[in-house]
């Protein structure tokens, strides 16, 4: 599969992930999903559809991490 483009915060990046689990790995996200919510054009895309919802080219994504803390 080619790269697409896609854009991950402010920054946009070229990657071979066409699913969310891919962007996942590629990334060096932890592979559980654990602490992590991921969105895709400002919809929250569930842990149990990562596998399965497609990315496109210039798709902007957020990705918002759990920290411990108080």
């Amino acid at each position: 599969m080619s790269p697409i483009s896609l854009i991950i915060g402010e920054e946009t990046k070229e990657l071979e992930a066409h699913h969310v689990n891919d962007l996942i790995a590629e990334l060096n996200l932890p592979s559980d999903g654990r602490g992590i919510a991921i969105a895709v054009n400002d919809t929250v895309v569930s842990k149990s559809q990562w596998h399965s919802h497609e990315l496109h080219n210039g798709d902007r994504i957020e990705i918002v991490r759990a920290m411990q803390g108080g």
